[in-house]
């Protein structure tokens, strides 16, 4: 008898026990279910139209995990390595002969540039608010959420706001989230940061640590001398021309980029995908007497990328029309040496002479250089620039722009723009120009 209760004791203890957690499973249910039907994850916190700032960890189709955290002042980011510009601006090649504009503005400074110490000097009183640089230091915590169609998505650069994607969302990019209510993203802002360790990270500077160039309608690998050839492209992340690891001339060439879509700003302003013209990987290349026109954008002129690659350019015309398209672009180390060119952007963040992660040297002489778009300076420079001789304009934004620990020298040449601040010339004209240099 006492044996039968001990068992059906046991058997009330053993329900008891079940029955407990199984009370216990259909809570924990509830639980995730609850946080499965928001379209914030964050520790059960509410973040119903608030904003905050995170670190992206993960993107995984639409759905962005990304560390919590805050946006502090940087005083001093790093550029490029202070050092010598080593690269000499190009000669005039045998034969060829400046045209008249060029040949006038060199005789009437030549006195001036016996002074060439002090060309490019910041203006004194500048206008404006200096922008300075941020990093973001995660504080606690880690949120995940979708990004639902239709959002407004937008990037900051030093060159400009602009519209973005959900592309251009990558990881390492530092966001600005505002939530509508029920926790669901209502806009972002890609920030315009500088990564903790120094290096560029986020917004502007963000973008894929992988160099990606995307492919090319045409490419040349070998050792070659062309004239009176046309390239052509209308294909996504194409270029219409590369020159890659080879020693090339052209002359009187023709390239087009007509159409095809960037699947990345950021790639096409940092590696040359969806360029006109791409020099990469220690290559060598003279053009001459030629003309460039892209309407694509990332559609820059002719690109100059990484460490040993050197672009000679002669007498060209480059056109550009669409957003994030410069005239010409050195980025990675690369050099580009330019010579009585003339150039036109009309799209917004299209600098015509332009400049992005990883620098370079870039040397101009004469020519005209005129920018029509919004945050599209006629030079904008991460790199070490020097510009003699030639004709700057800058129709819708600062005429020149300066970012960091790099340089802009201005010898005898004439420079407007149409934000405040000034320049002062060779010949003591004053010009409306903004410098912004974070130091």
């Amino acid at each position: 008898m006492k044996s039968i209760k001990n068992k059906i004791l046991a058997l009330f203890c053993l329900l008891a026990i079940v029955g407990s957690m199984m009370a216990g499973c259909g809570t924990n249910t509830s639980k995730d279910s609850s946080s499965a039907s928001n379209s914030v994850s964050v520790e059960n916190v509410s973040y119903s139209n608030t904003t905050i700032i995170a670190k992206v960890t993960a993107v995984n189709g639409n759905t962005i995990t990304a560390d919590i955290g805050e946006l502090a002042e940087m005083s001093k980011p790093d550029g490029n390595a202070d050092g010598e510009n080593n690269a000499s601006p190009p000669e005039k090649p045998e034969g060829e002969s400046k045209d008249s504009q060029t040949s006038d503005s060199q005789a009437s400074g030549s006195q001036a540039s016996e002074s060439g110490s002090e060309k490019g000097a910041p203006p004194e009183g500048n206008g404006g608010n200096m922008p300075s640089m941020k990093t973001f230091n995660a504080t606690d915590g880690s949120v995940t959420f979708e990004i639902p169609d239709g959002i407004t998505i937008t990037k900051e650069s030093m060159d400009g706001t602009q519209s973005a994607s959900l592309s251009d969302i990558t990881v390492d990019s530092v966001i600005e989230v505002t939530f509508g209510s029920n926790n669901t993203p209502t806009a972002i802002v890609i920030k315009n940061v500088m990564s903790n360790n120094g290096g560029p990270g986020g917004g502007g500077f963000g973008g894929s640590s992988t160099v990606t160039n995307g492919t090319s309608a045409n490419t040349i690998s070998e050792d070659a001398e062309i004239s009176g050839t046309t390239y052509t492209s209308t294909g996504d992340d194409e270029n219409a021309l590369r020159i890659d690891n080879a020693t090339v001339t052209l002359d009187n060439v023709t390239i087009e980029k007509t159409g095809g879509k960037t699947s990345n700003t950021e790639n096409g302003d940092f590696y040359g995908q969806n360029a006109g013209l791409l020099v990469l990987n220690g290559a060598n290349a003279t053009i001459k007497n030629s003309t460039v026109n892209t309407t694509a954008q990332n559609g820059n002129g002719i690109f100059s990328y990484g460490e040993g690659t050197v672009v000679n350019i002669y007498d060209t015309k480059i056109r550009t029309t669409a957003d994030n398209s410069g005239g010409i672009q050195t980025t990675g180390g690369g050099t580009t040496n330019a010579y009585n060119l003339d150039v036109e952007t009309s799209g917004n963040s299209s600098a015509a002479i332009r400049s992005d992660r990883g620098g370079g040297t870039v040397n101009v002489d004469g020519g005209t250089y005129v920018s029509n778009g919004t945050g599209s300076p006629a030079i904008y420079s991460t790199a070490n620039i020097t510009v003699s001789n030639a004709t700057l304009n800058a129709n819708n934004s600062e005429a020149v722009v300066v970012e960091g620990k790099n340089s802009v020298t201005l010898n005898n040449c004439n420079v407007t723009g149409n934000m405040t601040g000034t320049y002062k010339d060779d010949s003591e004209n004053i010009h409306n120009v903004m410098i912004y240099q974070s130091m």
